[in-house]
């Protein structure tokens, strides 16, 4: 009477309950459960617009802004949704009017796979009481910027993106595909997965993938990470039949393991002979070869990979009595910039394979070219970078065109053997010499 009284009227049609489970602005809230989820309708909604994405080309900002918009909202009951979306708004940011269109690239399409496998999985595993005493961080809005949680969340899923180095990440995704296609063939659960079903995995990766024991190990990973990231125990720590089972493989295959291809002197001198010195590109490849077998460097450390890869700079390049010295912040084993790396590129008078008279040779050019600091020294073009897919493909295609039937990948030229009786590389105050594939520190 009295809510008729100040004119407010209730619609019993909108009532519910009381009840364990009711649906509230699209969100299923379970008190039994104690959580918060999708109803089938808002997924099967979700679903949809997925599989319209999947078979786009080309999106406008628009409708990527829609989208986002979408999963950011389903991201709070989709556990870990939020982790999946990073690449989504990058792309979306290279766009500047809402009719502008974007192709829908590789990393796009990951992200998608995720949400469309993984939606159903990880749908009512947020729950409605955190055991934390706070759970949100929020304030109106100001000059500075918009809600102080929105920042937070972005910002932690970026330092988060960037916990493992790109070509991790690049390992993962691969593995995780492998895993993801094993568990949809053969209708599996692949979070959380029983020891049944995991033991299944493994037998497949040693019999039929045919995989060395260490790659097994190294696919296993993923899905311990994967697990583990969705606050799921992982499936091999503590348990006796997967451990017992992994020892068996290894005891059947062995755990023997083959190292990359080293590169040799005369490998080195047959790919001399088929380039062109005199061009740019033909150029740099061969600095390259030489900077990486001198410097006991994976060509990865130095040249363009990806926007993460430092790419190294005329400017790093600094003079010696005795040759160059390439100053490097970061490379693979120095992720961190805790320290530099110098790395000397000797003279070795009157050697066909000198690797400071190739780097003058290419600084000479670059002069000429009128090139400054700021200038890749390695470079396909003037304009761009040498690229490292490209280097290992080029150089390759070298030696199977001279009849040489190994294959080099980036661990072959810090392992390859050396021109002379020794190989000495200077470090700091130390000195590194390689006796027969050796190295060792003087």
């Amino acid at each position: 009477m009295i809510n008729k009284q100040r004119h407010y009227y209730i619609n019993y049609s909108k009532i519910d309950g009381p009840a364990q489970k009711l649906i509230f602005l699209g969100v299923l809230i379970d008190t039994g459960e104690m959580t918060l989820s999708l109803p089938d309708r808002k997924l099967a909604d979700f679903h949809g617009l997925l599989q319209t994405f999947q078979n786009k080309r080309r999106a406008t900002k628009r409708q990527l802004e829609s989208l986002i918009g979408s999963l950011n909202w389903a991201s709070q009951v989709i556990q870990g949704g939020r982790s999946f979306m990073r690449r989504m708004i990058d792309l979306k940011n290279t766009l500047k009017n809402h009719s502008d269109k974007a192709l829908l690239n590789s990393d796009f399409s990951a992200d998608l796979e995720w949400w469309l496998k993984f939606m159903k999985t990880f749908n009512g595993r947020t729950c409605i009481l955190d055991n934390k005493p706070i759970s949100s961080l929020q304030c109106d809005a100001c000059s500075e910027g918009g809600c102080v949680e929105d920042t937070l969340v972005r910002v932690a899923a970026e330092y988060r993106s960037r916990g493992w180095a790109e070509s991790t990440k690049r390992l993962y995704r691969f593995q995780l595909k492998c895993y993801l296609s094993f568990c949809e063939t053969m209708s599996i659960q692949p979070v959380p997965v029983s020891t049944d079903d995991f033991s299944l995995y493994i037998a497949y990766l040693a019999h039929y993938k045919k995989f060395r024991f260490c790659t097994i190990q190294n696919y296993l990973a993923v899905v311990k990470h994967l697990h583990k990231a969705n606050g799921l125990k992982d499936p091999i720590t503590d348990n006796w039949h997967i451990k017992h089972l992994l020892l068996g493989v290894k005891r059947d295959i062995g755990d023997a393991q083959v190292g990359a291809t080293a590169v040799t002197p005369n490998m080195l001198l047959m790919i001399k002979k088929e380039l062109n010195l005199c061009r740019l590109y033909d150029l740099s490849v061969y600095v390259a070869c030489l900077i990486g077998f001198f410097g006991l460097l994976r060509p990865g450390n130095f040249l363009f990979k990806d926007k993460h890869n430092p790419i190294l700079r005329i400017e790093q390049i600094g003079s010696i009595d005795d040759g160059f010295i390439i100053t490097f912040h970061k490379t693979k084993t120095i992720q961190f910039r805790e320290k530099q790396l110098n790395v000397v590129i000797p003279q070795i008078t009157g050697h066909p394979l000198c690797p400071a008279s190739a780097l003058y040779r290419l600084l000479s050019l670059h002069q000429i070219l009128g090139s400054n600091g700021q200038t890749p020294l390695l470079c396909e073009s003037v304009i761009k970078s040498l690229s490292y897919v490209n280097f290992i493909s080029f150089v390759n295609d070298i030696l199977a065109n001279v009849g040489c039937g190994d294959k080099l990948t980036g661990h072959s030229f810090r392992r390859g053997e050396p021109p002379l009786p020794s190989r000495q590389v200077c470090q700091g105050n130390a000195y590194k010499i390689l006796v027969c594939g050796k190295a060792m520190l003087i």
